[in-house]
């Protein structure tokens, strides 16, 4: 079994995502803001048959985010952390720059605390604007 962790599990490419590893018999690490929207993609993992663990916050709060994070590679070690936590503000900087700062530490923190662990694999899904430093 695979144990994964997904930052922004409850709508969009996270909740998809989820889906489609719990397809996989995973063991999952759900997180996201919205308690209840995260409740419901648990539960659709749950029905497809993963085992599923969530925890509604904001992972830039590493006191909320390091110690459930670290239970859940304690009880058996993570594989994969998805740090894809964040809303995209488009590359303008026309645009709303102070959101693009707050999705890329959104993404680094996720990131941050997946380096507490032995992983197998880590993926960041941020925007190509970010990377490239179109919104900063």
């Amino acid at each position: 079994m695979r144990h994964i962790v997904i930052s922004g599990a409850s709508r969009g490419p996270g909740a998809a995502l989820a889906q489609g590893f719990a397809t996989l018999g995973t063991r999952l690490f759900l997180t996201a803001r919205s308690a209840e929207a995260l409740a419901k993609v648990a539960d659709l993992c749950r029905d497809a048959g993963s085992e599923v663990e969530i925890l509604a916050c904001d992972i830039r709060d590493p006191v909320s985010l390091a110690p459930a994070l670290t239970a859940f590679d304690d009880a058996e070690p993570v594989d994969l952390i998805i740090a894809n936590a964040g809303a995209s503000a488009g590359s303008s900087l026309e645009g709303e720059p102070g959101r693009s700062r707050s999705t890329y530490r959104s993404h680094h923190s996720c990131s941050k605390e997946a380096r507490l662990l032995p992983l197998a694999a880590g993926v960041c899904a941020s925007s190509a604007a970010a990377a490239a430093g179109g919104a900063f």
